[in-house]
């Protein structure tokens, strides 16, 4: 089970993939760092900055997003450096990944790929 911070973090950080608005991926960091158990030690984050700096990142996730509606589970070998670029820039801003999130993304990514071992040739 995830603790509620990390669930409500990750709630608003779907949404923003959902509506196309990184707003709301900036809230579920900000979410987390004032939830979190070490929330008295965590400095405000400016959303309005962490979502501007993520708008071209989120662009070029776009087309090779292996969980959007039309991928055919096959990863991009250009998503590893694009999450390494964003994990980088959250760090600018003063956002630290737990390693649950690290955990839940290679988890998602490795079953991505999992998946297109099933697939029946089209």
């Amino acid at each position: 089970s995830l603790p509620p911070w990390l669930r409500g973090a990750l709630l608003l950080q779907a949404l923003s993939f959902v509506l196309g608005d990184t707003a709301y991926f900036a809230e579920g960091f900000a979410f987390a760092l004032r939830s979190m158990p070490t929330a008295a030690a965590a400095p405000p984050l400016d959303t309005a900055a962490l979502s501007a700096d993520l708008a071209p990142l989120f662009a070029e996730l776009a087309p090779i997003n292996p969980l959007r509606p039309e991928a055919d589970g096959t990863i991009d070998p250009a998503l590893y450096p694009l999450l390494l670029r964003g994990q980088l820039l959250l760090h600018e801003h003063g956002v630290q990944l737990p390693k649950e999130f690290a955990l839940l993304i290679k988890t998602m990514l490795f079953g991505a790929d999992y998946i297109t071992l099933f697939r029946g040739e089209e």
